[in-house]
Formats: C-alpha cells, sequence, structure tokens
C-alpha cells in the first residue's frame, strides 16, 4: 500500500503556460485559468469546471495586471492601469464594448478587485475598499459604500465574501470587512501577535555594538501578506497565520488559528505545532489544515477537532499524522516524430517546486509546467498508519466519502488472526452507536421544531459537529455482522465478549 496520504488530483487542469510572452492569471471565486497573449486581444480562459478552452477578444489598451469574470460569467473584469478597471459585457447579444471605472482620489491605487455577487464588486485601493454595484446593460457603475483605511495589504475569502485589511506600521492589525448583496459590515478591527524577538545575551550584545553602528537599520518585525490566508473548517471562518521562529531558538514554526466572528474581534483559539521553520503554505481539505513545507518536501495534517491540550481559551494541536511527501506525479507528454506513429510519455512533476502557487481551499498551480491541482486525502491509507483504531473512527467520522472505508475498519476488527482486543472493539462500537443516537436525535428536533418541542436533550460534545458520515444498523449488519456471522468460531468470540443488544 502506498505510504503517501495526499494526491494531486489525476486528472489536472491544463491551460498554456506562462512564458516571454504569455501571462497566467488565476480567479478563485470561479475557478478559472487566463492565458493572456501580450499585444494580443484574444485570452484564453480554461474552466475547472467544465474542463474547457473559451477564447475570448476584448480590446486591446495595454498590458494586464488582473482579470475576472462575474460570478454568471457575463461581464468581463479587467485591470489594466493602477486607477481604472475595464468592464466588457459578454452576453447573447455580442456587445464587447469596453467601460470603464475610475476609483475614488487622485492618489488612489487600485490593488485589486473582486466579485462579491453577480453585478457587485470591490476595490480595493492603497486608502481603503470601494463597493461598487454594476450596470451592464447601461455600462456604468455604481458605489454603494467606501471605507477609508490606510492598507499594507489584504486577503479576501471569496467562499464568505470577507475581505482583511492589514493596517498599522508593523502590519498585525486587520480591518474585516464581509460583503453580502447590495450590504456591506465593518466588522470589529483585531490585532494579531507577532512572535517574540530572542533575547540577546550580554557578550552578543557586546559583540554586535560595533557592527550594529555601521549596518543599516535593522527592519522591524512585520506581519507580511505571504504568512496570512483564511480557510473554511467545520462551517466556521479562521484567519490563519503561520509565525517562524527565530533560528537560534531551536524552536519550530506554528500555525496560529484566529476565529472570525460577527460581533466581536476575531479571537486567537488554537496553535498547531510544527518541529521546522522555514516557508509553508496553507490548503484546508475535507475540514483539515494541510500544511506544505518548501525545503522538507513535506505535508502535515492537522485537524482542530482532534484533542489537544486546553487552557481555557486556546488549544494547542500536533500533526495527526508524521510529515510525509505528496504521491508522485506525472503529467502526460505527447511526443510526434517527424516519421512515426505520435507517443505518448510520462512527464514527472517537480513536487513542492518553487513555481507552486497555493490558493485556497485545496488548489495548487504551476505556472510554468501549465497545471492546476487539487490537493485529496487518501482516507484508505491512513488505516495502516494509525494504530489506535477508536481515534481513527473518530478521525473518520468527520471525513467525507469515509462510510465504505469505516466499515473495512470495524470488519477488519473482527476477522481471526488480525481482530481487535475486545475492549478496542466495544470502544469502536460505542463511538459509532453514541454518534448514531446524537444523529437520530437531531433528527428529532428538527422535524419537532415546527411544534416547538424542546424536550430531547443533545450531548454538548456532539451538538456543535456534523458528523459527515453516519453509520446505521443496516450499513453494521449488511457490510460487517452478516460476514463476521459466516464464520461460526468466530461468531461464537463474538457473542462471548460484545453485548449484542447495544448493537440492534
Amino acid at each position: 500500500m502506498s505510504g503517501h496520504y495526499l494526491d494531486l488530483s489525476a486528472n489536472p487542469l491544463r491551460f498554456q503556460p506562462i512564458g516571454k510572452s504569455i501571462n497566467v492569471f488565476f480567479d478563485e471565486a470561479n475557478r478559472q485559468v487566463f492565458a493572456v497573449s501580450s499585444g494580443n486581444s484574444d485570452i484564453a480562459v480554461t474552466s475547472w469546471d467544465t474542463r474547457k478552452v473559451a477564447y475570448i477578444r476584448v480590446p486591446e489598451t495595454g498590458p494586464v495586471l488582473s482579470i475576472k469574470f462575474s460570478l454568471d460569467k457575463k461581464v468581463l473584469a479587467i485591470q489594466r492601469s493602477s486607477q481604472h478597471v475595464d468592464f466588457v459585457n459578454l452576453g447573447k447579444s455580442g456587445d464587447a464594448a469596453a467601460y470603464s471605472q475610475q476609483c475614488k482620489g487622485k492618489t488612489t491605487e487600485v490593488r485589486s478587485f473582486h466579485w462579491t455577487n453577480v453585478n457587485e464588486i470591490i476595490f480595493v485601493t492603497n486608502q481603503g475598499v470601494e463597493f461598487y454595484q454594476v450596470f451592464p446593460e447601461k455600462r456604468t457603475l455604481k458605489l454603494l459604500k467606501s471605507f477609508s483605511v490606510s492598507v499594507n495589504w489584504f486577503v479576501f475569502s471569496p467562499v464568505k465574501n470577507v475581505l482583511l485589511l492589514s493596517t498599522s506600521s508593523a502590519g498585525n492589525v486587520i480591518c474585516p470587512f464581509h460583503f453580502r448583496p447590495q450590504q456591506v459590515s465593518r466588522m470589529p478591527k483585531f490585532e494579531i501577535d507577532l512572535p517574540a524577538v530572542a533575547k540577546a545575551s550580554k557578550s552578543d550584545k557586546n559583540a554586535a555594538t560595533a557592527a550594529a553602528a555601521a549596518a543599516p537599520p535593522a527592519e522591524k518585525l512585520r506581519l507580511l501578506d505571504r504568512d496570512v490566508t483564511m480557510a473554511l473548517l467545520y462551517g466556521q471562518l479562521y484567519v490563519v497565520v503561520v509565525r517562524n521562529q527565530a533560528r537560534s531558538s531551536g524552536i519550530g514554526a506554528e500555525i496560529v488559528l484566529y476565529l472570525i466572528t460577527k460581533d466581536a474581534p476575531a479571537k486567537r483559539v488554537a496553535v498547531l505545532k510544527l518541529d521546522m521553520n522555514g516557508r509553508f503554505a496553507v490548503n484546508a481539505v475535507d475540514n483539515l489544515l494541510i500544511v506544505h513545507h518548501q525545503a522538507s518536501k513535506t505535508s502535515t495534517v492537522f485537524d482542530i477537532r482532534w484533542a489537544g491540550d486546553y487552557d481555557g481559551a486556546i488549544s494547542l494541536h500536533h500533526p495527526v499524522l508524521a510529515a510525509l511527501p505528496i504521491s508522485p506525479v506525472t503529467i502526460p507528454i505527447v511526443d510526434n516524430p517527424p516519421d512515426a506513429e505520435p507517443r505518448t510519455a510520462q512527464l514527472p512533476c517537480e513536487l513542492y517546486s518553487p513555481n507552486w502557487v497555493v490558493f485556497q481551499p485545496n488548489i495548487i498551480i504551476d505556472a510554468r509546467l501549465g497545471c492546476m491541482w487539487e490537493v485529496e486525502l487518501k482516507l484508505e491509507v491512513l488505516v495502516s498508519m494509525m494504530a489506535d483504531k477508536k481515534q481513527l473512527i473518530d478521525f473518520l467520522m468527520l471525513r467525507t466519502d469515509s462510510k465504505i472505508v469505516i466499515l473495512d475498519v470495524c470488519k477488519q476488527s473482527l476477522v481471526p488472526g488480525r481482530q481487535c482486543s475486545l475492549s478496542v472493539i466495544a470502544r469502536v462500537f460505542d463511538t459509532l452507536n453514541t454518534i448514531y443516537k446524537e444523529h437520530l436525535k437531531l433528527a428529532t428536533v428538527r422535524s419537532s421544531s415546527k411544534t416547538e418541542d424542546r424536550r430531547v436533550s443533545i450531548s454538548p460534545q456532539l451538538s456543535d459537529i456534523t458528523f459527515s458520515c453516519i453509520i446505521d444498523q443496516h450499513d453494521m449488519y449488511k457490510h460487517v455482522l452478516s460476514q463476521v456471522l459466516d464464520n461460526h468460531s468466530h461468531h461464537e468470540l463474538i457473542l462471548d465478549g460484545l453485548d449484542i443488544d447495544d448493537l440492534r
């Protein structure tokens, strides 16, 4: 069995790679890749969902800085200048005439733009954010709201339409905004803690005094946009901060999670411990945080539902499994020799390449190779990697499409010669039964909500968790117990150790 628990999707999206005359742009909201030829009005758009390439011809008025479709794919927004954004209607009428929107203020510069609704868009500028409504039929835009903030950098989540603006000299004061149809809410600002600077010893200070006088002033500790992203985990949005430590400290980096809430400043709720420093990138896959480390060419999996140390305010988590590399990846390359039939060869891809760019939630793009992948978790491999079957079941119950794997774990735990101890089997079945009972209670609450019946109590440990997988009696009998009962001797062993009434 493979020793890798992470894969890149077997069928990557292929697009025209970046080159001397080709620039590549990615639209996170629509999951589209734009290949723009310099000096050419033709643009190739490749979509992950359709796997088709569309060619669009737009007026050529300068180099493209950014390009994105509206959410209904009917309006194309193109930024060619720091002062304005152009719009092109691409409906059935074939009207491709462009119109433009200037940002407010003579010294204002557009850093980026993002569609938040079908005909609504935001301009992120060096002086704040501008929220517009687009009227394609009139070829005009209307300013709905603007906010003045001195901006260092920004992070935007198209999943929740939340924008983070970095302010202050250290870049660690964050102003969040939430966008809804024709509405924007300015959420309470919060501060991200910066790593403590290690204090030098007295001898170190004396040795550095002369050099410090001649050297340029040291750069102040700052929070950079490359160390911040947002991730949706178990239905809640978190600010994910990579915090490296000083090399001399001997302490590994950590990932700090801040939970975003509507009416209160985001608060630090979890710390994920890493045993290395360097450059990291983060994906969110099936409610797990995947941390990629370029130097070691490995990835680490964290689950914030996994039991960790808790001090009453912050939970401390370690990796679910040891860091491992992503499974090797190849892409087909067609060779067309002049005097022979075309041949297809498999080209190995460099994993953790410096050309990789990571996007949320689970996207990796190599623009020079012209490939876009999704990061995938291999659940069946985890079975042999996690010795504690109770913890394994707890982990799998929160994963998508895990039912077959869970049932196979249960069946294997009862197979003669490979069976688990009776105490482990009992713990596994107790877990499945408890979750199933809570599932039935929740279903009862939902069905009785119309009559305002609140007599059913839900376990506080499980009330805030939505399990991706539920194992009922039919599943257990069909896939596990009926197959075990075929072996009479093993059947007697199970009957001696388990209370079958608990399974009915």
